[in-house]
């Protein structure tokens, strides 16, 4: 039963593990005593998956596999802080600087990727947080989150530069709940392209890269909304539509009428 308690919460929509571990701790038997245990390490893969932004600072920083330390602690590139985390809290437990062993190679690159890799956020999407690491991975996180009108989704995509090549992956995933229980995850790989070794040509690709997978996945979406029209029943040969309650009431009556002068 642990085993997928612990499932569950990992897999929890985009926004919505807190809502998930409450209703396990009700619908579970023992509750606290089964699900607490357990919570650390289902939050900890979920905030890793979702790569979920915490409040440092006064800024938005990104809690990914990628700057894991050690422990729960992760390396916050930007600012070259190593910050350890309440995962079940999602918030910053303390900060401090960043060994020089942490700094990696390409500092100037890193630097002038991250420099672009912000304008571009800022500009492209509503809520987002990034990173570039070290290893010169960088990563966009962007969560839009609405449930009074019963939908939550994620977007989140991982780039690698590594001699002169850039390659990426983009996940979307969306929940949506009103009367129903919806998901939809769509990934997409880049194929690989070779990129000048500076900053701003890095940023420039990724942003063609999710603009054409942006208009892809538009396009997917007002197919399917069409397909789903075309389902409906289709309008009689006076274009209008029919008034099933008039024709049932007439039905009543001339079935009334039929036993009366029988």
């Amino acid at each position: 039963m642990e085993e997928i308690a612990q499932g569950l919460l990992e897999l929890s929509p985009p926004g919505e593990i807190k809502e998930i571990k409450s209703d396990l701790h009700k619908i579970c038997e023992g509750g606290n005593a089964m699900v607490d245990p357990i919570a650390e390490a289902a939050y900890r893969t979920y905030n890793h998956n979702q790569m979920i932004s915490v409040e440092h600072a006064g800024e938005q920083v990104l809690i990914s596999e990628y700057g894991l330390v050690d422990d729960n602690r992760y390396l916050e590139p930007r600012s070259m802080q190593v910050l350890t985390i309440d995962q079940t809290g999602q918030k910053v437990l303390s900060a401090e600087p960043a060994d020089s062993s942490l700094e990696g190679a390409n500092g100037a690159l890193r630097s002038s990727i991250d420099t672009a890799l912000q304008e571009y956020v800022v500009e492209a999407y509503p809520k987002a947080a990034s990173a570039v690491y070290p290893s010169l991975c960088i990563c966009i996180s962007s969560g839009l989150f609405s449930p009074g009108k019963f939908w939550n989704g994620r977007w989140t995509s991982v780039w690698r530069y590594d001699s002169g090549k850039l390659s990426g992956a983009v996940k979307v995933a969306v929940h949506y709940f009103e009367h129903g229980n919806v998901h939809k995850t769509v990934n997409f790989t880049s194929p690989e392209a070779v990129v000048a070794e500076d900053g701003n040509a890095i940023v420039k690709a990724i942003a063609a890269a999710e603009l054409a997978f942006h208009r892809q996945v538009t396009e997917e979406a007002a197919t399917i909304k069409e397909a789903f029209k075309s389902l409906r029943r289709a309008l009689p040969v006076t274009k209008r539509e029919i008034d099933w309650q008039k024709i049932q009431s007439e039905a009543r009556v001339g079935k009334e009428l039929g036993g009366l002068m029988s």
